[in-house]
């Protein structure tokens, strides 16, 4: 019913994980009202490997929310998630609608032991499965710092990112036929910035990457995604 100024307290992602079955599968509406000084990097940030105000959506409408100001404790937010958005980490089969970003993002893609992709959207990690993103807004700077092996010489031992400034990444697991994600009638306004031992296999300014689910990790399949720009 009002704004909310969480005064850069950390806040654990609401739902954070698909394989254990904490997600959010409901309808959530802001009523137009705005979240202030979001903490999202805080002690909850090493936990989950979805982190967003809501870490992962299912079959969830999240619309007429507001976020302005992300909070980092360092500056970065790292370790081992790999799903980043500043609304949602993953989002699947999930409908997005007058949503609306202000703010800066600054993240350390760092190299776990099991995982060296990471995948960042100023409003969405990752859209899994189908989905809507309609009316929504992202302004702001994502500052990428890779803090992986410096070597030139051993590429595989950098950290992927894959960024964009609306979704990181757009994905299908194998055999599900028909998915469509539509984005209509959104703007970014803002630009992303990487440095340090990174590399980068899909950058854009709306979209980060396009997944068919076979390891391809930069080609397209219209027989698994379809992506609708309106």
């Amino acid at each position: 019913m009002n704004d909310i100024d969480m005064d850069g307290h950390p806040l654990e992602p609401i739902g954070g994980e698909l394989e254990n079955d904490i997600y959010f599968s409901g309808n959530f509406d802001g009523n137009g009202k705005t979240i202030y000084n979001l903490n999202l990097m805080g002690e909850f940030a090493s936990s989950f490997m979805n982190v967003g105000l809501f870490g992962c959506t299912k079959n969830a409408v999240i619309k007429n929310l507001n976020i302005a100001q992300m909070v980092a404790t360092d500056g970065y937010t790292s370790t081992a998630y790999f799903n980043v958005g500043t609304l949602i980490g993953k989002a699947i089969s999930t409908t997005v609608v007058n949503c609306h970003i202000k703010s800066d993002m600054g993240l350390a893609a760092c190299l776990p032991q099991s995982q060296t992709t990471l995948y960042a959207g100023g409003l969405i990690g990752m859209i899994q499965d189908g989905g809507t993103v309609k009316g929504c807004t992202y302004k702001g700077t994502m500052t990428i710092q890779g803090r992986g092996d410096p070597d030139a010489n051993h590429a595989g031992n950098r950290v992927a990112v894959l960024a964009g400034a609306l979704v990181g990444r757009v994905d299908a697991n194998a055999g599900v036929d028909g998915m469509t994600v539509t984005i209509e009638d959104c703007i970014i306004d803002g630009n992303i910035k990487l440095s340090g031992p990174c590399y980068h296999s899909g950058f854009s300014g709306v979209l980060g990457i396009f997944y068919n689910g076979y390891g391809a990790a930069d080609s397209f399949s219209s027989d698994f995604i379809r992506i609708y720009f309106k």
